[in-house]
């Protein structure tokens, strides 16, 4: 492949799949409001945890490096690149999002960002589909975007937000999972017992 073609790979494609991503999560969003009456922004007392706060913050600057980095060039020369593998990149960038979408559908009405508050309501387990093989596929989907991001342009901040959600999302999966341990009893326990944290 031409050495413009992938540089126009490199640069436009993560910012379509940024773009794809965030309106499939705004309409997933208006979608379980609209059909079932449920608000997926579930936090904890109404406020943030300092990991879910630190998990926007990581998020929200590597999109917006993203969509940037796809209509303005210079940023290249304050964030340079040390290695570029466009190609496999792109398709570990798209097959991260492709798992976190399936994940988030096969959740059907529990699918919430954030951890809710003890509810009077009972929370209803997955345990079908990608769920069968990992309680967190969505949190894989996101490292497979990450690692792709990290392939397709590896300079100090691609590499920063991979190693901050290295850190990071263990800490939120520890906290959902006493929560639904707190919520669900044995019922999470004995599926904690037969399926793995990722893989």
């Amino acid at each position: 492949m031409p050495d413009s073609l992938l540089d126009t790979l490199s640069r436009f494609a993560p910012a379509v799949i940024v773009a794809g991503a965030a309106i499939w999560v705004l309409l997933r969003a208006w979608f379980l409001k609209k059909q079932a009456g449920v608000s997926v922004v579930a936090l904890k007392g109404g406020r943030k945890t300092a990991v879910e706060i630190w998990l926007a913050f990581t998020g929200i600057l590597l999109d917006i490096y993203l969509l940037l980095r796809a209509f303005w060039s210079p940023i290249d020369s304050w964030l340079p690149n040390w290695f570029q593998a466009p190609l496999p990149g792109v398709f570990i960038m798209l097959a991260g999002v492709l798992v976190m979408m399936v994940s988030q559908l096969q959740m059907g009405n529990s699918w919430r960002i954030g951890m809710p508050g003890k509810s009077a309501s009972k929370h209803q387990l997955v345990t079908s589909g990608l769920y069968r093989f990992s309680r967190n596929p969505i949190y894989l989907g996101v490292f497979l975007f990450l690692a792709g991001t990290v392939l397709n342009t590896t300079n100090a901040l691609t590499l920063a937000s991979l190693l901050a959600c290295a850190v990071l999302i263990p800490v939120q999966v520890a906290g959902e999972e006493v929560f639904l341990e707190n919520e669900l009893g044995p019922e999470f326990e004995a599926y904690r017992a037969r399926v793995r944290r990722w893989l």
